[in-house]
């Protein structure tokens, strides 16, 4: 979709004119990476960010009043903040119409779930991560299986919070919601697990080395089939161990070779 350019995203800042350390940042060809003007920016107040957002994606974006400015107008206070502040990393760091918009789009639909800021964070970070793919991870978020699976958690459960955590780790090292999916299924089903941290760590660490969907469908077939939660039952507290297990996951991308370490331990 349509993306604006370093020097338009610029003469955009320069033209919103009431924040001189912002503008001044964005005339200054040493100071206006995005890096440097979100850091500017973030010293605005909220409703001025809001309308900086607004301002900037009415110039460049289709619909941009009805999709970004008015989700932002209508954003209830609590959660106004971090909705600001995604939307905010989604342009300075993206500066692409449809990572914006689908941003807000998952934020909105997941406004009311507990797990509200944790999502807003994560996608925030993945802004910065991914750039301009961003729209990818978002879009994952809004996948009806994975919204409904995240609706499904249990607030109370002290591994729902990082089940969320873990997934959108995933969706931003993958970009891709077939793996995502494959991943959400595999800790779903340990989500009572006294080792679901362990088991979550592990695989962020092992996908973070290997995100191709081939990849993670033959770790995850290895931890699996090798029974990782007996393995880690028994080895947790062995850092060696643990760090073995991830090496030879993500070297390896191999189901077998994996499963039968596993086994041998």
């Amino acid at each position: 979709m349509n993306q604006i350019s370093e020097e338009e995203f610029r003469d955009a800042i320069i033209a919103t004119k009431k924040d001189a350390k912002l503008v001044a940042a964005a005339k200054n060809d040493r100071m206006n990476s995005p890096e440097t003007l979100y850091r500017e920016f973030l010293k605005l107040s909220v409703d001025r960010q809001r309308e900086i957002i607004s301002l900037v994606s009415n110039d460049y974006f289709v619909g941009a009043n009805w999709k970004i400015a008015f989700v932002l107008n209508n954003t209830p206070q609590a959660n106004l903040a971090d909705m600001v502040q995604a939307a905010g990393e989604a342009l300075f760091f993206s500066r692409e119409e449809g990572s914006v918009k689908t941003t807000l789009h998952a934020l909105r639909l997941y406004q009311d779930s507990p797990f509200f800021k944790t999502i807003a964070a994560f996608l925030g970070d993945a802004a910065e991560m991914v750039r301009s793919e961003l729209i990818h991870v978002a879009e994952i978020f809004v996948h009806p299986e994975i919204y409904g699976m995240i609706r499904s958690l249990d607030p109370s459960a002290p591994t729902s919070d990082r089940f969320v955590r873990c997934l959108g780790c995933v969706a931003s090292y993958t970009r891709d919601l077939e793996s995502t999916m494959a991943v959400a299924s595999f800790l779903h089903a340990r989500r009572y697990s006294a080792l679901f941290d362990s088991i979550a760590s592990l695989l962020e660490n092992s996908i973070f080395m290997a995100r191709d969907r081939k990849s993670v469908r033959e770790i995850l077939a290895g931890l699996g089939a090798g029974s990782i939660d007996r393995v880690l039952q028994q080895h947790a507290d062995n850092k060696q161990v643990v760090s073995n297990i991830r090496d030879i996951s993500w070297k390896t991308r191999n189901s077998s070779t994996i499963r039968e370490y596993l086994e041998a331990l």
